[in-house]
């Protein structure tokens, strides 16, 4: 299969996906940090685990947020990696910092196999190996999560798919994952983003459709900040013909 360069990748960006929920969350009064879709959950100890299960699920998860950091890590093309302050860190270009956050990654999930932070890692593989053109393994890691039975896990490698298959002009395979995530909401994905990208998505092909499901997200989360964008979005779809 053809190498697929960054470029193409013009939906599948993880920092848009996070906004967007950001703008979901914080317009329901709770706080969500950037990593929260890499947080595993549940990871301390609670009644019913064993000592040990409590404890290599937060190691799991300290060191999936390592390579979550590298996953987000600051890029000044044209100079020599820099280590950081603290836990940030800096590469010299954009390969080098998903080759770096990969590596990160696939030593998670050889790890720590079978917990949900593995299989988080595992999906962020698939993504990093997209971000370096790896088309083929890229997609067959996130197709492999996608049927995990971890739902909020599953979810998020979908909504990967979703957007890398609208980036490519594959619309309806796009369309299928939007219209399932939008059914079965979740954490990492909520009702309001699959919903949103969903519009998005059939706007050119369908703005009265578009127009419907822009207004669903108005009515459903009329308080959230994402209804301000779905307002601006509204505003830029063509007038419905007059009766």
């Amino acid at each position: 299969m053809a190498r697929l360069h960054r470029k193409e990748l013009k939906h599948d960006e993880f920092v848009d996906i996070v906004d967007r929920v950001l703008l979901y969350v914080e317009g329901h009064g709770r706080r969500l940090a950037v990593l929260a879709v890499a947080i595993v959950l549940g990871s301390a100890a609670v009644g019913g685990y064993w000592w040990y299960s409590g404890q290599q699920a937060e190691k799991a998860s300290i060191a999936l947020g390592a390579a979550m950091v590298t996953f987000e890590a600051s890029v000044q093309a044209g100079l020599p990696s820099l280590p950081g302050q603290g836990t940030e860190r800096v590469f010299s270009s954009e390969e080098e910092k998903w080759q770096a956050a990969l590596e990160e990654f696939a030593a998670v999930r050889e790890e720590y196999a079978g917990t949900q932070a593995g299989l988080l890692a595992r999906h962020y593989e698939g993504v990093c190996k997209l971000r370096l053109g790896q088309q083929e393994p890229g997609l067959a890691a996130l197709e492999e999560v996608s049927r995990a039975s971890d739902p909020e896990v599953a979810a998020l490698a979908k909504f990967h798919l979703a957007g890398f298959y609208q980036g490519v002009g594959r619309a309806e395979e796009a369309e299928k994952f939007y219209r399932e995530l939008s059914e079965k909401p979740t954490a990492t994905v909520p009702k309001a983003v699959a919903l949103f990208d969903l519009a998005a998505l059939v706007a050119e092909k369908n703005p009265a459709e578009a127009r419907q499901l822009y207004q669903q997200v108005k009515d459903e989360f009329p308080d959230t900040t994402i209804a301000a964008e779905v307002t601006r979005r509204l505003e830029l779809l063509p007038e419905p013909p007059q009766p």
